[in-house]
């Protein structure tokens, strides 16, 4: 996950070592810093946090900012197509991630749906993320189809999908 600031780029990177609320800047030449995680998970919050740290000759390089489990997820589900395990009515395996289409049943929030839904008629890349309690199964791809959408009396929306895919990988998370 890359955050853009201005002349240089943060890559979000899940370290099992970091302690919650906190993050730690990592610039090249081994420059690290420990800092009170960001209130807000919004890309211009970090950016300025990562500026306001750093030292002005040090904002030209890639940097890394690690962070705990938390905010790895916290982040991801904030700014990927994130369906918990529990919403699925089929399963996604690790093998489907070496497959080109992937397909699944769930039962979708409102803003998880609407985001399907616009990607759909958009087609534009998303990535996807599948959390099974602390293991991310997550790739890359299009919405290609949605089909048997039902809207449930509880407010989700319970659909056939089915998403082209590359960049497939499994991501251990820390358990909880």
């Amino acid at each position: 996950m890359i955050v853009t600031g201005r002349g240089f780029t943060v890559e979000i990177k899940f370290d099992p070592s970091v302690e919650s609320n906190v993050v730690i800047i990592s610039a090249p030449g081994g420059h690290r810093q420990a800092v009170r995680s960001p209130a807000k998970l919004a890309d211009m919050e970090i950016a300025n946090m990562v500026q306001l740290t750093l030292p002005q000759h040090l904002l030209k390089d890639n940097i890394s900012l690690l962070v705990d489990a938390n905010f790895f997820k916290n982040y991801r589900r904030a700014k990927n197509v994130f369906i918990e395990s529990r919403r699925l009515k089929s399963s996604v395996t690790e093998a489907d991630l070496k497959e080109q289409k992937i397909k699944f049943r769930a039962s979708f929030v409102p803003l998880t749906w609407r985001m399907i839904d616009g990607l759909q008629h958009s087609g534009a890349e998303a990535v996807f993320d599948v959390d099974y309690d602390g293991t991310l199964l997550t790739w890359t791809g299009k919405v290609l189809q949605t089909s048997n959408v039902q809207t449930l009396f509880s407010g989700l929306t319970e659909a056939d999908v089915i998403t082209s895919s590359h960049d497939g990988k499994v991501i251990k998370l820390a358990a909880r």
